[in-house]
């Protein structure tokens, strides 16, 4: 016995088309490797704009009502560490000098939340009022950019298991 012709044909194409580009879309996408608990974990910071630590992400004059001075603020270490369940915790030990003088370590320290879309991190801080930031996941590495030195530019921290 025949099959049945469908009333209208380009109808079922146009669906069976749209199926399979959304089946290939969704596999071009990954396996779901990139959720929240795949990437749980402890993350060292490993580089600063493609700079071994300690790195330099700050080095410059900060103009100051009481007069000018030169800053430098230096990553010498860092940590960040993804949970299961889409939260962060973010540290960086920074070495700061002003006018060539050595001032106390600093650890700059962040947390909050975070969500995955595809390579893509966004992450929403719990603790510094109105921070965010962005990141991305290349080759098993967690990349983020900010500024952690509170004078404008920022950088590229990368963080490796």
């Amino acid at each position: 016995m025949p099959l049945p012709r469908p009333r209208h044909p380009r109808a079922l194409v146009t669906a069976v088309a749209l199926a399979l580009a959304t089946l290939l879309g969704a596999a071009a996408c990954g396996d779901g490797s990139t959720g929240p608990g795949s990437l749980a974990g402890r993350y060292a910071l490993a580089q600063v704009e493609g700079a071994a630590l300690p790195a330099p992400i700050f080095d410059g004059t900060v103009p100051d009502p009481n007069g000018d001075f030169h800053l430098r603020v230096t990553a010498t270490t860092g940590w960040l560490e993804l949970t299961a369940d889409g939260r962060y915790d973010h540290g960086v030990d920074l070495a700061v000098t002003i006018d060539d003088q050595p001032q106390p370590p600093v650890r700059w320290r962040d947390h909050g939340v975070y969500t995955v879309a595809g390579d893509s991190l966004a992450f929403d801080s719990e603790y510094i009022e109105n921070v965010a930031f962005r990141g991305s996941i290349e080759a098993g590495r967690v990349h983020v950019v900010q500024d952690l030195s509170n004078e404008g530019p920022t950088a590229r921290y990368t963080f490796a298991r």
